[in-house]
């Protein structure tokens, strides 16, 4: 009886620790707050952008990164700067990191560090409300499907029509082309569909499903070892509380789900 009981104490022991030890990788590092410099280019609504009122930054790249500090124990300052800037000086480490809707690439991973994906999502067809006629990427067959030069979105209509597609500077005037019938169809990612999507007026909707999906995530400078751990938890802790969810649901990046 004596063995069985020093065996049961033990497993118990175990179990303590054991819960314990796993607390220990998910709850807000101890000790003073670490100072991070991010950079950040606020010029990509809803993610980042600079409020003329406020006179402060926002989008949901920023209440995001200002909640998952919270839960990291991080002293977070922003550096506004030109996106292709922004990428060069975190890879020199002249900034700590940067967060500013950066698709992690295989590319970009060769010169810096980053966190968890906090962000995933697709690219979509957006048509106009009445057309009965295209369902999704697989019916874009001899349209005139139109996107932003130089994007993911370009790349993939260019795949998909080849001569039928039509290149816009940005996306504001592909979308009024579609919603002028000059185009058939325009392919975006997520968010910046359900930016045009969303406003009633445009008469513009989704259909199909997402594809050649992508992922955000923070950039971080390779020699900041102990940064990308700690955002984290921070990005764990966010999701864990539904925090991330209700920052998707008031910029819009869910549809409004």
């Amino acid at each position: 009886m004596k063995r069985f009981s020093v065996l049961i104490a033990l497993i118990v022991l175990m179990l303590i620790s054991f819960i314990a030890l796993s607390c220990s990788f998910s709850k807000t590092p101890a000790g003073p707050p670490l100072k991070v410099q991010l950079g950040i280019d606020a010029t990509y609504p809803p993610f980042e952008l600079f409020d003329m009122n406020t006179k402060k930054l926002t989008g949901f790249d920023v209440e995001l990164m200002n909640a998952i500090a919270v839960k990291a124990n991080l002293d977070i300052s922003y550096t506004m700067i030109t996106y292709p800037n922004m990428l060069k000086q975190v890879a020199a480490c002249q900034l700590d990191g940067a967060i500013s809707a950066i698709v992690i690439t295989d590319s970009l991973k060769q010169e810096m560090a980053f966190s968890d994906p906090y962000y995933t999502f697709g690219e979509v067809v957006v048509i106009k409300e009445e057309n009965p006629s295209i369902t999704g990427r697989d019916s874009l067959n001899g349209k005139t499907v139109g996107a932003q030069s130089n994007t993911t979105s370009a790349s993939e209509a260019q795949l998909i029509v080849q001569k039928d597609f039509k290149p816009y500077q940005n996306f504001e005037l592909a979308f009024n082309d579609l919603m002028f019938g000059f185009i058939d169809a325009v392919i975006a990612d997520k968010p910046t569909a359900l930016i045009y999507t969303t406003v009633p007026a445009n008469k513009l909707k989704i259909v199909g499903d997402e594809f050649a999906k992508e992922s955000y995530g923070v950039a971080i400078c390779k020699q900041k070892a102990d940064l990308a751990p700690r955002i984290n938890v921070g990005i764990a802790a966010v999701k864990a509380d539904g925090t991330l969810k209700k920052l998707e649901k008031k910029w819009i990046l869910n549809g409004g789900q």
